[in-house]
């Protein structure tokens, strides 16, 4: 029960439901409302047309005797035989009346006939027009219209009536076929809607189903899901969407799963170290040459792991807005300096070549001086970690036009240019065999965009990379 009652919500809730109640329902109002409009007019000029043939009728005979209309008697002659001789398809019954209110003639043969209780021979006695009309049902149930027409003289006296009654049964037969051929033109554009309605919303809700289908199963964890383009419109443009996040996602979880297995490497190898020389220095006796070989071993990984916590929690804080800049005025050329220096042993150690092409001065800029240091280390120790024995890494600071730049040239393995326009992403890792998390260039990026500046790479595969740094002077 449960089920059937979210199933049938479920379609309460579809396009192709909420299409039917609103965008038909209201098509179909639209079109009930110009039936009943229309089948009005329809009604109204029909029955217009008819009364207006009678009055047509009634002023003929009105301008045909107009010079007999002085005395009562002579016209009473002449309504006489204006009805016997009254020519009509038999559609029209036409009575004349005296000033008295009896029938001199009428043309279907009674001569029995009063006009006491004529609703039309009332309207005409107080119309200015001297005419009355009505539409009704007579004493055989027939419904018919009837127009009395009073006859005056000059002074306005009432000399007769003449009054034409005619059946409604053909107007109202061709009122009927008017109407009925409306609402079957109304039907046929209703079913030509819905028609057109359920292929435009097939066309829709089919591709869009499909669309949530793939995107589910790309929620569950299968990225390599990819939906078929049939159109080339919104559709087909969300079909390109989805099926790029797709892609993005997958690359994403594979870079995830490559920086989970990197970092627990990165983590691994240092705690092996430890572990393994706390081990042998706690075991048993050592001379104090390995006691002092061992500290420095448990010293340098202690400083490795220290440093890689650090990077991720760098990372984390980025992800998060939650890293705090000091930015004060700082001496830019300072720091270069120092961080340089600090690199001198190693490039002994890696006989690798630094090269520091240091400038007499550089301006000042507003910065956070442990971060910037931080992105100077990181950029020299990718340099290094690239560098083949033998090659060269070059730092190169200068200024121009209020900006500062900063330089990192290595001759090492360089980096392919299909790999350059993901170089700076998060968790993206050049070659998994180096060490490092793969998250050092993304931190240094967001620190250096922080700062007003950017941080630009440039490479030929096989010849090396040049990663230029900008910042604003002060």
């Amino acid at each position: 029960m449960k089920n059937s009652g979210k199933k049938a919500k479920h379609v309460r809730k579809s396009i192709a439901t909420r299409w039917l109640l609103h965008g038909l329902g209201f098509f179909v109002l639209v079109i009930i409302v110009a039936i009943v409009a229309l089948s009005f007019s329809i009604n109204t000029y029909i029955y217009d047309s008819v009364e207006s043939a009678i009055r047509g009728r009634s002023d003929e005979m009105v301008s045909n005797f107009s010079f007999r209309m002085d005395k009562s008697t002579a016209l009473e002659n002449t309504l006489r035989d204006y009805v016997r001789n009254f020519i009509d398809d038999g559609e029209l019954e036409v009575t004349a009346f005296s000033v008295y209110g009896d029938a001199i003639a009428s043309t279907s043969g009674m001569s029995n006939i009063s006009y006491d209780g004529f609703e039309d021979m009332e309207k005409a006695m107080y119309d200015s027009d001297n005419f009355g009309n009505f539409v009704g049902f007579n004493e055989y149930g027939e419904k018919v219209m009837a127009i009395t027409r009073i006859v005056r003289d000059k002074e306005g006296k009432a000399l007769g009536a003449v009054r034409y009654v005619t059946s409604l049964e053909k107007a109202d037969k061709m009122i009927t076929q008017a109407i009925t051929l409306l609402i079957g033109v109304g039907l046929v554009i209703t079913v030509f809607l819905a028609l057109s309605g359920v292929f435009f919303i097939r066309s829709i809700v089919i591709p869009v189903k499909q669309i949530s289908e793939g995107a589910k199963t790309i929620s569950r964890g299968n990225f390599n899901v990819r939906l078929t383009k049939k159109t080339d419109d919104e559709i087909g443009n969300l079909v390109d969407t989805v099926n790029d996040m797709a892609a993005e996602l997958g690359n994403s979880e594979k870079l995830k799963n490559e920086f989970i297995s990197s970092v627990s490497h990165e983590l691994r190898t240092p705690l092996t170290s430890i572990k393994g020389w706390a081990e042998t220095l706690a075991s048993a006796e050592v001379d104090e040459e390995t006691f002092k070989k061992g500290m420095r071993v448990i010293s340098k990984e202690s400083e490795r792991l220290s440093g890689l916590v650090e990077e991720l929690l760098d990372f984390s804080r980025l992800q998060n807005g939650k890293l705090v800049m000091n930015m004060v005025k700082m001496d830019l050329l300072a720091e270069l300096d120092e961080v340089v220096f600090a690199f001198t042993d190693r490039s002994r150690a890696e006989n690798k070549k630094l090269i520091y092409n240091e400038p007499d001065v550089l301006p000042y800029i507003k910065g956070d001086s442990n971060r910037i240091r931080q992105v100077l280390v990181n950029l020299l120790d990718n340099a290094f970690k690239y560098t083949k024995e033998g090659g060269d890494i070059t730092v190169t600071a200068y200024s121009e036009k209020g900006m500062v730049y900063i330089k990192v040239t290595d001759t090492g393995i360089g980096i392919a240019e299909k790999d350059l326009p993901n170089i700076k992403k998060k968790f993206y890792k050049v070659n998994t065999m180096i060490k490092g998390s793969g998250i050092g260039l993304a931190v240094s990026d967001e620190i250096i965009n922080i700062h007003g500046g950017s941080l630009a790479v440039e490479s030929i595969y096989g010849t090396g990379t040049t990663v230029t740094v900008t910042l604003p002077g002060m």
